[in-house]
This record gives C-alpha cells, sequence and structure tokens, in this order.
C-alpha cells in the first residue's frame, strides 16, 4: 500500500511489504494492552504477502492464519513463516472468530478489509495512509468504529528505493475503550535501511 511513483506504474496488486520496523515501533507502544488482549492468541492475516508482518510478530507467539491474494506470494509467505497459507479472496474466507486481524492492505482495498476484519476478532491492527481517516466514503464507517492512530513518524520504504511520499499509522480497533491518536518515536535511519 505505497502511493510511491503516484505517475508511474503501481506494483502489481499493490504489493508493499512491511518493513518490521514499522510493526517494532507500533508494538513498543500498545505493549501493555497488548499482553493482555491477544498475547499467544489466534491472529488472521488477510493480506499476508511474503508474510512480513508475521514474521516481525514472531516473538509474541501468536498462531497465524495467513490468506494470500496470489498464488505465488502464498507459497514463499509458506515457506518463510511455516504457517500454511490459504490462497484466494480474503472476501471469500470464512475462518472461525480470532484474536487478531493484523495486516498492510492494499489500499484500494483498505475499506474492504476493515469491514471484513471488524466482525471476525476482538482486535484489528492495520497500516493505512494516515489519510484513510479523510473520506466522506468512510465517514459513516469511521464514526462508529473510531479506531486508536499511532502514526508512524518516519515514512517506510515499501520498495526499497527511498521513502514513501505520504504518511503512514497503524489503526487499532479494540484494544482501547477510548479512541486515541498517538506519535510513535521515530526509527533511526540506519534500522530503517535494513532489509
Amino acid at each position: 500500500m505505497s502511493s510511491t511513483n503516484r505517475g508511474s506504474k503501481r506494483r502489481k496488486d499493490d504489493f508493499y511489504e512491511t518493513p518490521a520496523w514499522c510493526v517494532d515501533r507500533l508494538m513498543e507502544r500498545i505493549q501493555p494492552a497488548w499482553v493482555y488482549h491477544v498475547h499467544n492468541a489466534v491472529a488472521l492475516e488477510p493480506c499476508a504477502g511474503r508474510g512480513s508482518i508475521i514474521q516481525a510478530m514472531d516473538k509474541y507467539s501468536l498462531e497465524w492464519s495467513p490468506n494470500e491474494l496470489r498464488l505465488g506470494l502464498a507459497g514463499e509467505c509458506e515457506r518463510l513463516t511455516g504457517h500454511r497459507t490459504r490462497v484466494g479472496k480474503f472476501q471469500t474466507w470464512d475462518p472461525p472468530y480470532a484474536d487478531l486481524v493484523m495486516t498492510n492492505p492494499p489500499f484500494s482495498l483498505a475499506q474492504e478489509v476493515l469491514e471484513w476484519s471488524l466482525p471476525r476478532a476482538k482486535v484489528v491492527i492495520l497500516l493505512l495512509r494516515l489519510n484513510f481517516l479523510g473520506s466522506a466514503k468512510r465517514c459513516r464507517l469511521l464514526q462508529e468504529h473510531a479506531p486508536s492512530v499511532f502514526v508512524l513518524p518516519n515514512r517506510p520504504s515499501f520498495t526499497g528505493k527511498g521513502t514513501d511520499s505520504i504518511e503512514y499509522a497503524w489503526f487499532v480497533w479494540g484494544l482501547y475503550s477510548t479512541p486515541t491518536v498517538d506519535v510513535l518515536d521515530p526509527t533511526p535511519r540506519s534500522v530503517r535501511l535494513r532489509k
């Protein structure tokens, strides 16, 4: 879900892997609430890609059920994470109710992913463009399901070729009784450049 090179050709299927440091900054901030709600829990990843979020979350002992939209990437996800990966549209996937949904969805499918996720898990965490908040189309949904928003102060590089052109945040539903906006700690450049 990148806005890099908006005027040029986007990556096929809006596939942009999540850098591990983005996950690390969020987990540093939400740790106490996280442990209470979803540590050692069942987690769904509806747009798993190669499994970068699953790999970054490895230390939390979650039982993942990943889904990937593309056959080729699903095989890579399974190989890299060791979790059997369903292949197909998340919209046709009806897994048992889970403790967590966590994903970086293609921005073109972000609202659909959110609407799919909310009734399927206790906690939903999506990495989205910060401007996801500013849309008449999503207005009613976000009023009815207001998220806590954790802003990344450093722009991620989803391609490995420079940072993106827009701000990003983790949107969290179900972890806090009152929605909040918070700015996460900066990440040193040396960490952001690691693969």
